[in-house]
C-alpha cells in the first residue's frame, strides 16, 4: 500500500469513527448506572427504532466500512474473508457504541441498531471491495455524455436555488392558523361526538386572539379568582348551572348541557360500554357507563375562530379540577373540534398529564403530531390553572407555574410532514432523535444537490491560470454562503439558532464539492 492509499484509508476509518462517536454519544454526559447482565440485555430489546434510525445508521457506518475496505485491499487473502472481517469490526464498533449509550440518559439502545449499523459498515466495505466504484463510474460517465455542458448545469443551478428559496418562504407562511375550521363547535368535558368523555369540573374558560405576555401570565396564575383575559373573545363562567352564556363582546353561542341516550339494542349497549371503558369513562359495578356531564355550544363559534385565524395567535386560559387520574384518549377537557380526528385546538388529560393539541400544517388535522404535555403532573381533586398560547409558531403550555413546556413548529418539520402525510392527522415520528434529525435533513435536501451542481461546474471548467481557478472557487463559496445566509434569515423567526443554521447549510453545501474533487468516482475525463 502506497503512502497516498494509506492516508486515504485512515481518513475514512478515523473520520468515520469520529462522526459516529459525535452523532451517537455527544455531549458525553455519562451517568453511572449499575447495569446487570440481564437488565442490559433486556434494554437492548426493549426499545424500538424508527425510519430515521434504520436508514440513518446504515449511512452513518458506511464510511467506516469503506475505509476498512481500502485498508484491506492490498492484503493477500480472499475478498469473502475481508468482508467477514469488516462485518466483525463493524459489529464490534456498534456494540461498543450501543453499550456506552446505556449510560446516557438521553439515548436509547436497540437490537435493531446493532443490525443496521453492522449492515451499514458491511455495505461500505462491499462498495470498496467488489468493484462497485467502477459501476458507479460507468453510470456517471454515461450520464456525463448528455449532461456535460456548463450552461445546462448553470440553468439547473438557478432553477434549484429559486425552488429552494421559494419553498422555504412558503413553509414560513404555513406557520399560521388560517386552516382553522370555523364550523367546529366549542366543547367542554368531551369530544363533539361524545366519545372522549372527561371526569372533572371546568370552572372557567377565557380565550384571547393574542398571546399573553409573561407579566399577564404571572398575574393570571397568581390570581385568587378566575380573571377575564384582556380583550377576551370568549369568556365563560361554568360555576353555575347550564346553559352558560359568553360574557365577551362577541356574544358567542352559549354552552349547553349534553346527554347520551342509551340504545335498547344489546349489541349497541355493549359497544358503548366498551367505548367508554376504553377511554377511561367511569362505570358502575355492572359495567354500565356513568356519563359525566359535558357541554357544547349550540352553534359553532365562528366569530371566535375567524378572529384567531386573522392574528394566528391566541391564549386559552382555564381553571379546572380533575376527579380521576386514570383517563386516557386523551380525555377532552376543552376542545374546538368536529370529531375525534379533526380539531382546531384541544386541551385534554392523559392519565396524570395535561395534553394540548393545535391544528397547523405541521401537526395535521388532528393536531397529534408534536402534541405538547404539561411541565408538571395533575393532582387529584385540586384546582389547577392552565394557559395555552400560540404565537410565531411556538406552542407554550403552563400548568400552575410560570415555567412552561413549549414546542417550536419549525418549517423544517412541516416540510417532511407535508411530504410524508399519514391518515387521520397522525404525523411522523416525534422522538428526540427524529426531532433533531428533521432540521439537518431539511438543509441536506436543499444544499447537498446545490453543492453537487456547483462541484460539477468546477470539474467541467478547467481554469488556465491559478488566478482564474481561485476566482471560480471563490464564486462557488460565495454562492453557498449567500444561500446559507438567506435560508437562515428566512428561518430566523421560527428557529432559535440562525448562526448554526447558516453554518450547517454552508457545510452541507460545501461537502459535495470536496467529495467530487477528491473521490476517485468523479475523476474521469471530460467527454468531448
Amino acid at each position: 500500500m502506497n503512502q497516498r492509499n494509506r492516508l486515504n484509508s485512515k481518513f475514512w476509518i478515523f473520520g468515520g469513527i469520529f462522526f459516529i462517536v459525535m452523532l451517537t454519544l455527544f455531549p458525553f454526559n455519562f451517568q453511572a448506572i449499575a447495569w446487570g447482565k440481564k437488565d442490559a440485555i433486556k434494554e437492548f430489546f426493549r426499545n424500538a427504532s424508527d425510519f430515521f434510525d434504520f436508514f440513518g445508521n446504515i449511512f452513518l457506518f458506511s464510511p467506516f466500512g469503506y475505509g476498512l475496505s481500502q485498508w484491506l485491499k492490498p492484503k493477500q487473502f480472499a475478498i469473502f474473508r475481508k468482508l467477514i472481517l469488516i462485518l466483525g469490526l463493524s459489529f464490534a464498533l456498534t456494540l461498543t457504541i450501543e453499550s456506552l449509550q446505556l449510560f446516557l440518559p438521553n439515548r436509547s439502545t436497540s437490537a435493531i441498531d446493532l443490525f443496521t449499523n453492522t449492515v451499514g459498515g458491511t455495505l461500505g466495505g462491499a462498495y470498496g471491495l467488489l468493484g462497485w466504484e467502477r459501476q458507479f463510474i460507468s453510470i456517471i460517465t454515461g450520464l456525463k455524455k448528455t449532461w456535460s455542458q456548463p450552461k445546462s448545469i448553470a440553468i439547473a443551478l438557478l432553477v434549484w436555488i429559486s425552488l429552494m428559496f421559494g419553498s422555504t418562504w412558503q413553509l414560513t407562511n404555513m406557520m399560521h392558523l388560517n386552516e382553522w375550521n370555523p364550523e367546529f363547535n366549542l366543547v367542554i368535558a368531551n369530544e363533539a361526538t361524545g366519545d372522549r368523555g372527561w371526569r372533572g369540573q371546568v370552572k372557567g374558560l377565557s380565550i384571547s386572539d393574542r398571546a399573553l405576555s409573561e407579566p399577564e401570565i404571572n398575574q393570571f396564575l397568581q390570581s385568587s379568582q378566575f380573571p377575564k383575559l384582556d380583550a377576551a373573545i370568549a369568556d365563560y363562567d361554568l360555576t353555575g348551572t347550564a346553559p352558560y352564556d359568553d360574557r365577551s363582546p362577541l356574544a358567542l353561542p352559549p354552552l349547553e348541557k349534553q346527554s347520551i341516550e342509551t340504545d335498547t339494542n344489546q349489541d349497541q349497549n355493549q359497544s358503548q360500554k366498551e367505548k367508554y371503558s376504553h377511554h377511561g369513562a367511569k362505570a358502575d359495578h355492572q359495567g354500565n357507563p356513568l356519563i359525566a356531564p359535558w357541554y357544547r355550544t349550540s352553534q359553532p363559534p365562528t366569530a371566535l375562530t375567524n378572529a384567531i385565524r386573522k392574528t394566528s395567535a391566541f391564549t386559552l386560559a382555564t381553571t379546572f379540577e380533575t376527579s380521576s387520574l386514570e383517563q386516557t384518549g386523551p380525555a377532552r377537557i376543552i376542545s374546538l373540534s368536529l370529531d375525534s380526528y379533526q380539531r382546531n385546538v384541544t386541551l385534554g388529560q392523559q392519565d396524570n398529564q395535561l395534553i394540548a393539541r393545535i391544528r397547523t400544517p405541521a401537526t395535521g388535522f388532528n393536531g397529534a403530531f408534536l402534541a405538547i404535555a404539561s411541565p408538571k403532573k395533575l393532582e387529584l381533586n385540586r384546582s389547577h390553572r392552565a394557559i395555552l398560547t400560540y404565537q410565531d409558531a411556538t406552542i407554550s403550555l403552563y400548568l400552575d407555574q410560570t415555567e412552561p413546556s413549549y414546542i417550536k413548529l419549525r418549517p423544517e418539520v412541516t416540510f417532511f410532514h407535508l411530504i410524508f402525510p399519514t391518515i387521520r392527522g397522525e404525523g411522523l415520528p416525534t422522538g428526540p432523535k427524529a426531532l433533531s434529525t428533521y432540521p439537518i435533513a431539511f438543509y441536506a435536501v436543499w444544499f447537498v444537490p446545490l453543492g453537487i451542481l456547483l462541484g460539477r461546474i468546477l470539474r467541467l471548467r478547467k481554469p488556465e491560470t491559478q488566478t482564474k481557478s481561485r476566482l471560480i472557487y471563490s464564486l462557488a463559496g460565495i454562492t453557498i454562503g449567500v444561500c446559507s445566509l438567506i435560508i437562515a434569515l428566512l428561518l430566523t423567526p421560527f428557529s432559535p439558532q440562525p448562526i448554526w443554521i447558516g453554518i450547517a447549510c454552508f457545510g452541507l453545501g460545501f461537502l459535495p464539492i470536496v467529495v467530487q474533487l477528491l473521490h476517485p468516482i468523479f475523476k474521469f475525463r471530460q467527454a468531448k
